[in-house]
């Protein structure tokens, strides 16, 4: 097990190319050496978002409002209520970040990602 470069974060498999909580590059150790075989190469956004709340950069999470308990416990009261309910809870999902649970997760090759990223205003 090794730190990530990046973030820091311990509890990545040696032979991991890819933290698993920034998505860093992880250059991969040369045999019998300690020292990495490479320098780091730069993120591949292509496949990530960013939040613009937090800054979390990875994949966003699938979200649903309301509570499934209070959803079985109104259908077992009454179907009507249940219903609209359900409705209710199928119309309110998003998809936002996991760190912070907002929905202002933007894809990272967006110039707007890009220049909050890099520093660049």
């Amino acid at each position: 097990m090794r730190d990530c470069p990046e973030c820091g974060k311990s509890g990545i498999k040696d032979s991991a190319t890819m933290c698993r909580y920034c998505h860093q590059t992880i250059p991969v150790a040369a045999e019998g050496s300690s020292l990495p075989a490479a320098t780091p190469q730069p993120k591949d956004f292509s496949k990530l978002w960013y939040c613009d709340h937090c800054g979390f950069i990875g994949q966003p999470r699938r979200y649903t409002k309301g509570s499934l308990v209070l959803e079985v416990f109104l259908y077992f009261l009454m179907i009507f209520p249940g219903i609209i309910y359900s409705l209710w809870r199928l119309t309110s999902k998003f998809t936002g970040c996991p760190k912070c649970a907002t929905q202002n997760m933007m894809p990272a090759t967006t110039p707007k990602a890009q220049a909050a990223i890099t520093g660049k205003a």
